[in-house]
């Protein structure tokens, strides 16, 4: 009976990794290699059973997770069934233990590598001591609007364009000189020239240009915490 609890704790201790590894939760780094490591005993097995469930027509996305949980869970019951046995003298299980710790350790080693050697490096950092940095803000159509812009080093620009406090789009493909920008915000492209207190913000929509005038209201860059729209 204590046999049989030992082996079902292994057999759910086997299905966590894979469960939390098919969500959509994001893990830190170090966190994220440790459940691939506890998961590599599935990929003993991951193709033989891809393989079978494929031919019968049950392989799809929605079913990997649930093939994947079950199978790496089998492998931790094996797994502690093998270790019980070893440790009551069986030769032939030693053997297996022991050939199976070292392809787990050396699968571990290269997941560990490969995981740490595909990290993407940490974006450039914010120039806080640019007069650009910061929020800005202004109004438009008695609207109030606050740009809080982040110029990086390397000369790109991002940033958050907010709508009397509520989050109206995110700025990309932006760049900056030492006294103008650029943006794209949703379809359209915006430009402006800034000194240490102004900017006038140009764009068009269907041939019309517009324009808003915004001034610096402080060095902050954090984003607002209003929820979106």
């Amino acid at each position: 009976m204590k046999s049989r609890l030992i082996d079902a704790a292994a057999f759910v201790i086997g299905g966590i990794p894979p469960f939390l590894l098919s969500g959509t939760a994001e893990f830190p780094v170090p966190f994220r290699i440790i459940l691939l490591i506890l998961s590599a005993p599935l990929s003993l097995v991951a193709a033989p059973i891809g393989f079978l469930f494929g031919a019968i027509g049950l392989l799809s996305f929605g079913f990997l997770p649930f093939i994947s949980i079950v199978a790496n869970g089998m492998m931790f019951l094996l797994i502690s069934h093998v270790v019980r046995r070893a440790l009551i003298g069986g030769k032939p299980a030693r053997i297996t233990l022991a050939i199976a710790m070292a392809a787990w350790t050396t699968w571990g080693v290269m997941l560990t590598v490969q995981a740490w050697s595909e990290r993407e490096p940490p974006p450039p950092r914010v120039v806080l001591a640019s007069p650009l940095a910061g929020r800005w803000g202004g109004q438009l159509n008695f609207y109030a609007k606050t740009l809080i812009l982040h110029p990086r080093e390397d000369k790109t620009l991002e940033g958050f364009l907010y709508t009397d406090g509520a989050l109206s789009g995110q700025l990309w493909n932006g760049a900056w000189t030492e006294d103008s920008l650029r943006f794209w915000l949703g379809r359209i492209p915006y430009r402006a020239h800034y000194d240490s207190t102004s900017m006038v913000l140009q764009w068009v929509i269907e041939g019309t240009p517009r324009s808003m005038e915004l001034h610096r209201a402080s060095g902050d860059t954090t984003r607002f915490t209003w929820r979106p729209n």
